[in-house]
């Protein structure tokens, strides 16, 4: 059977880690352009547009990334598992920060802190868990399951959402004297979280350079076989009807002069 080898394009896998690597210039370089000239980054004042964007994108990513992490647990897919628990902290977190809006449905002088708080949070806890998804912690729920079911996890995450969100409405106090907010804690946190995504980017890339070797491997030996003739079709019929007894082409002839 012929096998068809897929045509290797050099300039891909040329141009894909400098994609990479420009996509994270870019955004700190605009970061630092903005730091030296403050009067080109004004700040624009929309609190009820802030809600109703933060609130409903951050929802409806929670809800997507819980629906993933019920399909990974059910795959046992469970370095995706905690990718989607990071998605759903963030998605839960940030549509805190949205619904902190001062003056929309909360006002007082602890809901800004709340908003400031959720914010860090929500690049935090999404970190860890990324950073966790690169680690042996998944090989070892998979060698506990499925003796302990690791869906116990999403409903550990979901709740603790839960909790956090009731408390930053019903006592925003108590969330706003959470010292995440300023600083020096702010920075240490900011500075741990951009270290835990570094980690969790360089071992993606890491993992995605071995399955690229893998690839590559099986495309040589794709095309080594691919370079072997196939067998014609009449003689694989010819192979089939001597295997059955009927003696191929050869067969017929004799059968045929015997009955003459």
């Amino acid at each position: 059977m012929a096998t068809a080898s897929v045509a290797s394009r050099p300039w891909v896998t040329r141009a894909t880690p400098a994609a990479a690597f420009g996509s994270l210039l870019f955004p700190i370089g605009l970061f630092a352009w903005l730091l030296a000239h403050p009067g080109s980054d004004p700040s624009i004042d929309v609190p009820r547009e802030h809600f109703i964007i933060v609130t409903t994108v951050s929802l409806m990513a929670f809800a997507l990334a819980a629906l993933l992490a019920v399909a990974s647990v059910q795959i046992a897919q469970y370095r995706v598992l905690f990718l989607c628990l990071g998605f759903m902290a963030m998605g839960g977190i940030f549509a805190v920060h949205g619904i902190e809006t001062p003056g929309i449905l909360m006002s007082g002088e602890y809901v800004a802190a709340v908003k400031g708080v959720s914010a860090y949070l929500s690049l935090f806890v999404p970190a860890l868990f990324f950073a966790a998804s690169y680690t042996p912690l998944t090989a070892a729920f998979e060698r506990r399951l499925p003796y302990s079911p690791a869906g116990w996890l999403i409903v550990l995450v979901g709740a603790a959402l839960a909790i956090y969100g009731v408390l930053a409405v019903a006592s925003t106090e108590l969330i706003a004297e959470l010292p995440f907010g300023v600083k020096p804690y702010s920075t240490a946190m900011a500075g741990a979280s951009i270290a835990l995504l570094l980690f969790s980017l360089a071992l993606s890339l890491a993992l995605v350079g071995l399955g690229r070797l893998g690839l590559d491997s099986q495309g040589a030996a794709q095309r080594a076989l691919g370079d072997t003739p196939s067998p014609d079709p009449a003689t694989l019929e010819d192979l089939r009807r001597r295997s059955r007894g009927g003696g191929g082409r050869g067969g017929d002839k004799q059968n045929d002069g015997a009955g003459d």
